[in-house]
């Protein structure tokens, strides 16, 4: 089994693109990959029993009122090696990464809103998933696959989209490896999503 943790960005005001990324994991490597995020928390934060959520975009904040406790614990040279850390852990991981990205102008001109955006960016990346599990299965070493996406104002109304194609099949055909719909989690319950996030 892979998993794909899967999270998007660019919904925002100022924003030229909206992407939908993330990385597939063998369900063999997701206990080191958490623990290799809580690793870097303790080292930074020793002491904390909470996990740290970690987003790159507020790692990247100047501001630090506008950081939530602890990350405004720690200064801006602590905070990048934070997110060079994070970079790492991706680097060396048995991964493989997935993304689709639309200039918003152009999703405009295309009639799409910010759930047809990312209903299309979701639809992108699963197939090109789906296609990675069928070649591996090709290859000897069948795979099924599962999706978990950062829960999201469009999870509801994606959720049923997903359902339906899941069934009818889309443009390009239909989905053969996917074991079942996908599974819309807050980012701050996985470290997999929070590394999605980077």
């Amino acid at each position: 089994m892979h998993v794909l943790y899967l999270d998007e960005s660019g919904n925002n005001g100022e924003a030229s693109h909206f992407v939908v990324a993330g990385l597939a994991v063998p369900e063999t490597e997701i206990f080191r990959l958490s623990r290799s995020v809580d690793n870097l928390q303790a080292k930074y934060f020793p002491g904390l029993d909470q996990p740290v959520e970690f987003h790159v975009r507020a790692l990247r904040e100047q501001d630090l009122s506008k950081l939530k406790p602890p990350l405004g614990t720690i200064d801006e040279n602590q905070r990048n090696e934070v997110i060079r850390s994070v970079y790492r852990i991706i680097g060396d991981a048995q991964a493989t990464i997935f993304g689709a990205a639309i200039h918003r102008e152009k999703a405009a001109l295309e009639g799409l809103d910010a759930y047809g955006r990312y209903k299309w960016g979701l639809g992108e990346v699963t197939r090109r998933f789906d296609i990675m599990l069928a070649r591996l299965g090709e290859s000897g070493m069948p795979e099924r696959g599962l999706l978990a996406v950062a829960k999201s104002d469009h999870a509801e109304d994606l959720l049923s989209t997903v359902r339906t194609t899941l069934q009818e099949g889309h443009e390009w055909g239909k989905f053969h490896q996917l074991a079942d719909v996908p599974f819309f989690v807050p980012a701050a319950s996985t470290r997999l999503l929070q590394l999605a996030d980077f």
